[in-house]
């Protein structure tokens, strides 16, 4: 949708379902690459966040068995010109170690396979806290207590943060109140 309305697009298009009806992965690898070259790019950055979702869709048998397969031909095929950073939750990435040293190779290994794998280690106290605050500094009032809380609820991880930090702005926002107490904590968590 963000695509849709970005003028700078202009010859090219947003990527509408009709360019893939047809050979869909050898219709996004062009696309891509469309999309670089107009902009003049250097590189091009796909970031696919929450990609543990697609790895869970394939496991409930929800994506075809050649999904990751299509997947890696595309990074194939628009690499270097187009990098990709494929958002995977430790605990999906530990679960696909885990197969692997079983000698059951899930599909999408042959994809991840393909980059380098960055684990990112929890944020530190002080860090969570920043990502807390700062999107909230002028709506929200946090307590230390409440924010070290916040950070040990979610052990440090962005993502988890990010989630709880929805719910809760999204609770404060119906309440119509700046402070943050605990029975708000409580009711999000």
């Amino acid at each position: 949708s963000d695509l849709r309305a970005e003028e700078r697009l202009g010859d090219i298009g947003p990527p509408l379902r009709e360019l893939f009806e047809t050979a869909p992965p050898a219709r996004l690898a062009d696309y891509l690459r469309s999309v670089q070259s107009h902009f003049g790019l250097g590189k091009l950055v796909l970031l696919i966040d929450e990609f543990s979702r697609t790895i869970d869709a394939y496991q409930q048998q929800r994506l075809p068995d050649d999904f990751f397969h299509h997947w890696r031909g595309i990074i194939q095929a628009t690499t270097p010109e187009v990098s990709y950073v494929l958002v995977v939750q430790q605990k999906t990435y530990d679960n696909l170690l885990e197969q692997m040293r079983q000698q059951t190779i899930d599909p999408s290994w042959h994809l991840l396979e393909v980059g380098e794998t960055i684990i990112l280690k929890p944020l530190s106290k002080k860090d969570a806290r920043q990502l807390i605050e700062r999107p909230t500094y002028n709506h929200l009032k946090y307590s230390s207590d409440l924010l070290d809380y916040a950070w040990r609820l979610t052990g440090g991880s962005p993502f988890l943060i990010q989630a709880f930090c929805f719910n809760l702005v999204r609770h404060m926002a119906r309440s119509g109140r700046r402070q943050v107490t605990w029975p708000d904590i409580k009711s999000v968590e």
